[in-house]
């Protein structure tokens, strides 16, 4: 009896645990046009992937266009969910 309660004990923390677990998606269609506002806004004119990952946007290769010197910059970013602002920017 006890390796039963044990058992189902076991099984409910598993499924617990697995139901908490959320994968990264990609935006719906009205998040990936504020997405690509703020992008736009800031000087981006190409990305490649946008997720949301750990309750953060996160976007790939956003490039900047070409400064004065004919230099691209490459960033990856990290845009908050609620306000759509830049919170993180790692550029080459």
């Amino acid at each position: 009896m006890r390796m039963l309660i044990l058992g189902a004990a076991i099984a409910t923390l598993s499924t617990a645990a697995l139901t908490t677990t959320v994968a990264a998606r990609e935006p719906t269609a009205e998040e990936r046009t504020r997405i690509e506002q703020t992008l736009r806004t800031n000087g981006f004119v190409s990305w490649d992937d946008i997720e949301l990952d750990d309750n953060v946007w996160e976007i790939d290769d956003a490039m900047r266009a070409a400064n004065s010197e004919g230099r691209r910059e490459s960033c990856d970013l990290e845009l908050s969910p609620a306000s759509y602002e830049i919170t993180k920017r790692d550029c080459d």
